[in-house]
């Protein structure tokens, strides 16, 4: 298929669920035009804590920049929304995770479900190129539906993630998506939360994170601020310890509180 990737091990059309039998849940969710990949060493990472650790590739992703095209910001709405509610369905703590858009979509969940946490990784509220998104491929991208994607830089190396392509379409819709989440959803999030984004970001701007950390209500609100990750924070090894280990104090901290107010 033209339109994935050569490296075929950046691009996984698989979807992932370990330790069904954990009373804590966790679901993580990838960004946009990427796949479940960019979130394997972050789930081998809480499955080996033995939390019940579950990801999926949303609507459109894992498959062709067509289908892509063809999916709609409110299938990637509903999709989560009913993955998240198979988890809690089966778990006494339930955590949300998302990176990029994927940020977007859990931001929406932790608003709908009494979740003990949300994990919010470089959510693209704002676009590095706001011209293009909002206005010239809103007006074009139904004459021009892709376009050749450009490199990102891990150590070194020039890789894609996902569709080595842009599906504009689908663009279209993350851009009415964020939209969704700044105007409806950024400040009705009161859960527990962690703001995860790094100064190397070239994707998501730091201004994302400053907007995030403004707007959301929380009283329970912290930040992991990095120096060296690139967009694709989970597959960075340089940071990849101090990550994992700020997620798993996090979730550790308001599993003891909710059983200590279970107790009370």
């Amino acid at each position: 298929m033209e339109y994935l990737l050569d490296q075929t091990k950046l691009f996984d059309t698989n979807n992932y669920e370990y330790n069904k039998s954990s009373r804590t849940g966790i679901m993580l969710i990838h960004g946009f035009t990427n796949t479940t990949y960019e979130l394997t060493k972050v789930i081998d990472f809480l499955s080996s804590k033995n939390f019940h650790v579950c990801a999926y590739n949303l609507p459109g992703h894992g498959t062709s920049v067509q289908e892509c095209n063809d999916s709609t910001y409110q299938e990637w709405l509903t999709f989560t929304e009913e993955k998240f509610a198979e988890l809690s369905s089966s778990c006494d703590h339930v955590f949300i995770c998302g990176i990029s858009m994927g940020a977007l979509l859990a931001m929406n969940i932790a608003t709908l479900f009494p979740v003990n946490g949300l994990i919010s990784v470089a959510p693209v509220l704002e676009f590095n190129k706001p011209f293009k998104i909002h206005f010239l491929n809103r007006l074009l991208c139904s004459i021009i539906q892709s376009r050749p994607k450009k490199y990102e830089v891990n150590k070194g190396e020039k890789i894609y993630y996902g569709y080595n392509k842009w599906p504009l379409v689908a663009l279209n819709e993350l851009r009415k998506l964020s939209n969704h989440i700044y105007k409806n959803v950024l400040t009705n999030i009161v859960c527990p939360t962690l703001l995860i984004h790094s100064k190397d970001d070239q994707t998501s701007v730091f201004n994302n994170y400053t907007i995030a950390k403004r707007y959301i209500p929380s009283d329970d609100l912290s930040s992991l601020i990095v120096e060296r990750s690139h967009h694709n924070i989970f597959d960075c090894d340089d940071e990849k310890e101090l990550i994992h280990q700020t997620i798993l104090d996090f979730i550790n901290r308001h599993i003891s509180q909710n059983q200590t107010s279970i107790k009370h």
